[in-house]
């Protein structure tokens, strides 16, 4: 029975005094029957041991329906001398803290998973102990087994690359934002880039207290992006070698960049700016709906599309198209027009037979089939 029950108890129940007052607990609280509590009362009543539970959920009456509070409570024996007269309750609210901590978690987890999803390792650096705390993925970036000292983290950067590190980090103390990519030699002594980022936090002196940051391998792109270097390099050279004109077509703006061989090549010379349509105006009549089906049809299939025309200027032209892409953009085709004369007898040499004139041709061969005229 239910003899003193404060303010904050009967808030947390859910009821008024009137309907639980000098009643049983569980006719005056009916909807917390059957959720194991009667059994924890039954037993303080019969071993005289207290009992305590902590977060405890529970499902209590709010507003017509039931919702799950999570309670902090103590069941405690109320004893006159050796005999067990009572049971004191007290218990305390705590379903905020227990809410606001599951959703740091679920936030932590979503990161992780991100983080994982990327191969991005973290880290927590104390600047007042210069300790350092980091996820297993930081330590196999940097070649380690385990987590081990700030030390031997920054004694695999790269020689040439230390000042760049240490820029950062000294410009970090002043934007609160760390940002820099550098080289590093593993164990295994291989190099490889990679890209860090931090945040800094201070304390209201501005002093430095803890850097939070990620860590990512991007020894790929870097690769990726020397190769795409060395490759227009080779290009430019092939282009330069076999007097081709080249250009590229945006296919959304319809605009055109192009080198300075096919100006001249079009009889477009001093020309700033123009338009595939413009282009399709310098071929004669006769063939312009033909390059266009030809130019859509590539487009479409996904395709290498190779034609033969003749321009206004009464001058034959041979195109190669092939495709890039931006992201998730559109692809855009790009063409290299090579000027014929005006005999369009020729020959047409398969890509197993082609000769090694030069270094150039591992190049032109992206533009399938080389074309050379015939006599």
């Amino acid at each position: 029975v239910v003899e003193i029950a404060n303010t904050h108890i009967l808030e947390l129940w859910g009821k008024t005094l009137d309907q639980t007052l000098n009643k049983p607990l569980f006719e005056g609280l009916p909807e917390v029957k059957g959720q194991g509590l009667e059994e924890l009362l039954e037993g303080v009543l019969k071993t005289g041991e207290k009992f305590v539970a902590n977060e405890r959920p529970i499902a209590l009456p709010r507003d017509g329906r039931m919702e799950v509070y999570y309670i902090n409570f103590v069941y405690a024996p109320f004893l006159n001398g050796e005999d067990i007269e009572g049971i004191i309750v007290v218990a305390t609210d705590s379903t905020e803290q227990v809410l606001a901590r599951r959703k740091i978690q679920d936030a932590e987890e979503r990161a992780r998973l991100a983080m994982d999803a990327v191969e991005m390792g973290t880290y927590d650096l104390d600047y007042v102990t210069n300790d350092i705390i980091t996820s297993p993925r930081y330590n196999q970036i940097f070649g380690f087994a385990d987590q081990t000292g700030r030390n031997e983290y920054i004694s695999t950067i790269h020689p040439d690359d230390l000042g760049v590190r240490d820029a950062a980090h000294k410009q970090s103390l002043i934007s609160g934002h760390l940002k820099y990519e550098a080289r590093i030699t593993g164990t295994d002594k291989l190099i490889r880039w990679i890209r860090a980022e931090g945040k800094v936090y201070f304390d209201e002196d501005k002093n430095a207290l803890r850097l939070l940051g990620t860590v990512i391998d991007i020894t790929d792109a870097k690769t990726a992006e020397v190769e795409l270097t060395e490759i227009n390099q080779r290009l430019a050279i092939a282009l330069e070698a076999g007097n081709l004109g080249s250009y590229e077509l945006n296919l959304e703006t319809e605009e055109i960049k192009c080198n300075e061989q096919f100006k001249d090549d079009l009889g477009l010379k001093g020309v700033s700016h123009f338009t595939f349509n413009d282009l399709i105006n310098i071929v004669i009549p006769d063939h312009r709906d033909n390059v266009r089906k030809a130019v859509a049809g590539a487009i479409k299939n996904n395709a290498a599309y190779s034609y033969y025309y003749q321009q206004v200027k009464q001058y034959w032209v041979q195109q190669h198209y092939y495709f890039k892409f931006a992201g998730d953009k559109e692809k855009l085709p790009l063409s290299i027009n090579l000027e014929k004369p005006k005999s369009k007898r020729v020959k047409v040499i398969p890509p197993t037979k082609r000769p090694l004139l030069s270094s150039i041709l591992p190049v032109l061969s992206l533009f399938s089939p080389i074309v050379i005229p015939t006599p």
